[in-house]
């Protein structure tokens, strides 16, 4: 699941980036916490942004980092013999959650594993694995079914419901600080602290943030909640990106596709987006919609001129107009500092 944060302009000066309170909650990230930063090396010039990726888990786990799903019939002693097979292999467990559901008698449960001390003569070591991509922890999979046997669920084909796979995400992370195309933020490997709600841009990334892209500098954030990331796009102020929050009175296709017709036309590309049921706070509707975009020719249009026109077709698109569609006085974001 992605969440994104409408765009906001970094204080003048300022090396800070606020990160909301619903960003930080799918990272177990509050003040005191201990984050780790990753910083572009050098701007891909094709891209009008440059990113800082935040994550609570130590870059030493990075390089062979995996997500476990298991689904098991719902019997005691069951999350035990899983922890009991991780022990005996030296998995560390980063995190982990579980539920069961009711109505099949089922325990889904996932697990981010490090896998550093991991080895096996089938699977090799960490430093094998890490320069393998199609790396797979075959013997961990196998001795899980073995020993859960009647516990695990089936799936249709009646295939033990066990998943292993390899964070990618994180691999790549770890590759690019090796060869020098990322590099550590604030503190380094060892992370920064967050304090008052923000993230501390390094002097020398911020000086360099400064040298291409001036003094105003705006700032979207959006947390993949799978992989556990979260990644700023920093702009400068003429390329800012639009953003719009549309509310439906109906939560139809029809009247998505039409909004995402008129984003298209007026020359918008989409950045990042997000489509939820339920109305803004105080306000009727059954969905909304928080969309990002920017310019697919930021010479033609910036990113002001392309929020105004698409916020005016879409108000004056009768069709929309019947449906109760209407664009929320939330799609503003030329406010400074977080939105939260």
């Amino acid at each position: 699941m992605i969440i994104p944060q409408k765009r906001f302009q970094i204080p003048t000066g300022g090396g800070r980036i606020t990160i909301a309170s619903w960003l930080r909650a799918p990272l177990s990230l509050s003040n005191g916490s201990r984050y780790y930063s990753v910083y572009e090396t050098s701007r891909d010039a094709s891209r009008s942004y440059s990113e800082i990726i935040v994550s609570t888990i130590s870059p030493q786990h990075w390089g062979d980092l995996w997500r476990i799903e298991i689904d098991t019939y719902d019997t005691a002693g069951t999350l035990a013999l899983i922890s009991t097979i991780f022990s005996a292999h030296r998995l560390i467990v980063l995190t982990s959650e579980g539920s069961v559901n009711s109505l099949s008698n089922v325990n889904a449960m996932t697990f981010l594993v490090s896998a550093i001390r991991y080895r096996t003569k089938a699977d090799d070591d960490s430093a094998k694995r890490f320069s393998n991509p199609d790396a797979r922890l075959r013997t961990l999979e196998f001795l899980l079914a073995l020993n859960l046997m009647d516990r695990v669920a089936l799936d249709s084909a009646g295939l033990p419901k066990i998943k292993v796979r390899r964070m990618i995400t994180y691999l790549a992370l770890a590759s690019e600080i090796v060869h020098g195309i990322r590099q550590h933020g604030a503190g380094g490997a060892a992370g920064g602290i967050l304090k008052r709600n923000a993230i501390d841009i390094p002097k020398p990334n911020l000086a360099k943030l400064r040298a291409d892209f001036g003094e105003s500098i705006f700032c979207t954030w959006h947390v993949d909640t799978k992989v556990r990331l979260a990644r700023a796009h920093l702009f400068p102020a003429e390329l800012a990106p639009a953003h719009l929050q549309i509310v439906f009175s109906q939560n139809s296709t029809e009247s998505l596709n039409l909004v995402l017709g008129h984003v298209y036309a007026v020359g918008g590309n989409v950045l990042k987006y997000q489509l939820r049921r339920g109305p803004p706070k105080g306000r009727a509707g059954r969905a909304r919609l928080d969309i990002t975009f920017s310019p697919l020719d930021a010479r033609v249009l910036s990113g002001r001129e392309l929020e105004a026109r698409a916020r005016d077709q879409i108000l004056s698109d009768s069709r929309l107009v019947e449906m109760g569609v209407h664009v929320s006085k939330q799609s503003s974001g030329s406010r400074r500092g977080s939105t939260e």
